[in-house]
Protein backbone atom coordinates (compact mmCIF):
# COMPACT_ATOMS: atom_id res chain seq x y z
CA UNK A 1 0.00 0.00 0.00
CA UNK A 2 1.23 3.49 -1.11
CA UNK A 3 0.35 6.84 0.17
CA UNK A 4 0.96 10.03 -1.83
CA UNK A 5 -0.06 13.29 -1.49
CA UNK A 6 -1.40 14.86 -4.57
CA UNK A 7 -2.40 17.62 -6.10
CA UNK A 8 -6.07 18.62 -6.66
CA UNK A 9 -8.33 20.52 -7.45
CA UNK A 10 -9.49 22.79 -4.77
CA UNK A 11 -12.93 22.81 -6.25
CA UNK A 12 -13.93 19.09 -7.26
CA UNK A 13 -16.02 18.68 -9.98
CA UNK A 14 -19.18 17.26 -8.82
CA UNK A 15 -21.84 16.36 -11.75
CA UNK A 16 -25.11 18.29 -11.43
CA UNK A 17 -26.98 15.39 -11.16
CA UNK A 18 -25.27 14.48 -8.03
CA UNK A 19 -25.89 18.37 -6.63
CA UNK A 20 -29.42 18.08 -7.50
CA UNK A 21 -29.91 14.67 -6.12
CA UNK A 22 -28.16 16.32 -2.69
CA UNK A 23 -30.09 19.52 -2.71
CA UNK A 24 -33.75 17.57 -3.39
CA UNK A 25 -32.67 14.96 -0.15
CA UNK A 26 -31.31 17.96 2.01
CA UNK A 27 -34.87 19.50 1.10
CA UNK A 28 -36.65 16.58 1.95
CA UNK A 29 -34.95 15.94 5.38
CA UNK A 30 -35.55 19.86 6.20
CA UNK A 31 -39.20 19.85 5.49
CA UNK A 32 -39.35 16.87 7.80
CA UNK A 33 -37.95 17.80 10.01
CA UNK A 34 -39.45 20.84 10.75
CA UNK A 35 -42.83 18.79 10.77
CA UNK A 36 -41.81 16.67 13.35
CA UNK A 37 -40.61 19.58 14.94
CA UNK A 38 -43.95 21.76 14.28
CA UNK A 39 -46.41 19.24 14.57
CA UNK A 40 -44.91 16.34 16.99
CA UNK A 41 -45.68 13.91 13.85
CA UNK A 42 -42.78 11.68 12.75
CA UNK A 43 -42.22 10.77 9.00
CA UNK A 44 -39.97 8.47 8.05
CA UNK A 45 -38.15 9.03 5.06
CA UNK A 46 -36.43 5.83 4.49
CA UNK A 47 -38.17 3.16 1.82
CA UNK A 48 -36.25 0.37 2.62
CA UNK A 49 -37.15 0.30 6.61
CA UNK A 50 -40.78 1.42 5.17
CA UNK A 51 -41.01 -1.43 3.16
CA UNK A 52 -38.87 -4.58 4.57
CA UNK A 53 -39.58 -3.06 8.42
CA UNK A 54 -35.62 -3.41 8.82
CA UNK A 55 -33.40 -0.35 8.88
CA UNK A 56 -31.08 0.42 6.08
CA UNK A 57 -27.31 0.99 6.79
CA UNK A 58 -27.68 4.30 6.14
CA UNK A 59 -30.65 4.77 9.29
CA UNK A 60 -29.65 7.30 11.60
CA UNK A 61 -27.57 9.96 9.59
CA UNK A 62 -30.20 12.26 9.75
CA UNK A 63 -30.03 12.39 13.65
CA UNK A 64 -26.84 12.48 13.30
CA UNK A 65 -26.17 15.22 11.32
CA UNK A 66 -28.84 16.99 13.33
CA UNK A 67 -27.23 15.98 16.75
CA UNK A 68 -23.60 17.06 15.19
CA UNK A 69 -25.49 20.06 14.39
CA UNK A 70 -26.34 20.62 18.63
CA UNK A 71 -22.98 19.54 19.39
CA UNK A 72 -23.06 16.07 20.22
CA UNK A 73 -20.42 14.11 18.71
CA UNK A 74 -21.36 10.86 21.29
CA UNK A 75 -25.09 10.60 20.30
CA UNK A 76 -24.05 11.28 16.45
CA UNK A 77 -21.43 8.50 16.23
CA UNK A 78 -24.16 6.58 18.46
CA UNK A 79 -26.74 6.57 15.55
CA UNK A 80 -24.90 5.27 12.66
CA UNK A 81 -20.88 4.79 13.90
CA UNK A 82 -19.93 4.20 10.13
CA UNK A 83 -21.74 6.80 8.52
CA UNK A 84 -20.27 9.68 11.52
CA UNK A 85 -16.67 8.26 10.39
CA UNK A 86 -17.05 8.61 7.07
CA UNK A 87 -18.69 12.20 7.14
CA UNK A 88 -15.41 13.06 9.18
CA UNK A 89 -13.44 11.58 6.85
CA UNK A 90 -14.88 13.30 3.95
CA UNK A 91 -14.96 16.33 5.67
CA UNK A 92 -10.87 16.40 6.30
CA UNK A 93 -10.53 15.76 3.26
CA UNK A 94 -12.76 18.64 1.74
CA UNK A 95 -10.79 21.03 4.26
CA UNK A 96 -7.56 19.97 3.00
CA UNK A 97 -8.57 20.69 -0.68
CA UNK A 98 -9.54 23.58 -0.05
CA UNK A 99 -7.02 24.77 2.31
CA UNK A 100 -3.62 23.47 0.67
CA UNK A 101 -4.88 22.12 -3.16
CA UNK A 102 -3.84 18.52 -1.84
CA UNK A 103 -5.36 15.29 -1.34
CA UNK A 104 -4.42 11.58 -0.21
CA UNK A 105 -4.01 9.17 -2.52
CA UNK A 106 -3.89 5.33 -1.69
CA UNK A 107 -2.45 3.08 -4.07
CA UNK A 108 -2.89 -0.95 -3.40
CA UNK A 109 -1.51 -3.92 -5.20
CA UNK A 110 -4.18 -6.60 -6.45
CA UNK A 111 -4.11 -8.78 -3.48
CA UNK A 112 -4.19 -5.94 -1.05
CA UNK A 113 -7.10 -4.46 -2.74
CA UNK A 114 -9.16 -7.85 -2.31
CA UNK A 115 -8.73 -7.43 1.53
CA UNK A 116 -9.49 -3.40 1.58
CA UNK A 117 -12.79 -4.51 -0.15
CA UNK A 118 -13.34 -7.77 1.90
CA UNK A 119 -12.16 -5.13 5.09
CA UNK A 120 -14.75 -2.27 3.84
CA UNK A 121 -17.88 -5.26 3.55
CA UNK A 122 -16.75 -6.40 6.76
CA UNK A 123 -17.28 -2.94 8.27
CA UNK A 124 -20.14 -2.13 6.31
CA UNK A 125 -22.17 -5.13 7.35
CA UNK A 126 -21.14 -5.18 11.17
CA UNK A 127 -22.26 -1.27 10.83
CA UNK A 128 -25.68 -2.30 9.60
CA UNK A 129 -25.99 -4.91 12.01
CA UNK A 130 -25.60 -2.35 14.54
CA UNK A 131 -27.98 -0.31 13.43
CA UNK A 132 -30.34 -3.10 12.87
CA UNK A 133 -29.93 -4.46 16.83
CA UNK A 134 -29.21 -1.24 18.75
CA UNK A 135 -31.25 1.45 16.80
CA UNK A 136 -33.63 -0.28 14.93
Amino acid sequence: MKIKLIRASRYPNIPLFATLILVLWLTLVGVATLINFKLSNYIDLCLFKRFTGYPCPTCGTTRGIISLLHGKFIEAWYYNPLVFSIGIIVIIDLLFKFIFARTIKISFKKRERKIAWLFAIVLFLANWAYVILCIG
